[in-house]
């Protein structure tokens, strides 16, 4: 009977291993994720900027035109709040990078290895909820900023290819 017992215990040990390495590299992927859209929202950023420094840089919408000035204002204002989007989604945001290393130190030190897991994997489960909640608003903005930025730069080049070639 030990012996189907001690097995058990090895099964559980080794789930339970298993379970928290899946754990681990998830919330390692999602970190990934929100480092990859960082260095993309860079990207944009920088994109932008240079846009918006052309369009300052150009011709001033004709006055005399509704369609100009619309296109015109529209595109750079498109543009100019991709900028803020932007701006929100690369601030830097509290990420969770448990386990805890000084409270695994402080409480689990002289606790038994079952109930250390068990506390491990309630802090991996609450750091999962925390930065895929951070990484879906970063998603929001970086998506929303990458829409704005196509509507500006359509609307630009609506007015600079059509708007101001028929004129």
């Amino acid at each position: 009977m030990t012996d189907t017992s001690s097995e058990n215990n090895r099964l559980f040990e080794e789930t339970r291993e298993y379970i928290t390495n899946i754990a681990l590299g998830r919330i390692q992927i999602l970190e990934d994720a929100s480092d990859a859209i960082d260095q993309k929202g860079g990207i944009v950023l920088g994109f932008i900027a240079v846009v918006i420094a052309l369009v300052l840089g150009g011709s001033a919408p004709d006055l005399s035109s509704p369609l100009d000035m619309l296109f015109g204002y529209v595109g750079f204002g498109a543009l100019f709040a991709a900028l803020f989007v932007l701006a929100a989604c690369l601030a830097p945001k509290t990420r969770r990078l448990d386990p805890d290393v000084e409270k695994l130190l402080r409480d689990c030190w002289d606790s038994p290895l079952d109930s250390t897991r068990q506390n491990v994997a309630a802090n991996l489960r609450s750091a999962w909820q925390v930065n895929s909640r951070a990484h879906r608003k970063k998603t929001t903005l970086f998506n929303m900023a990458l829409w704005l930025t196509v509507t500006g730069i359509a609307a630009l080049a609506f007015d600079v290819l059509v708007v101001r070639a028929v004129m």
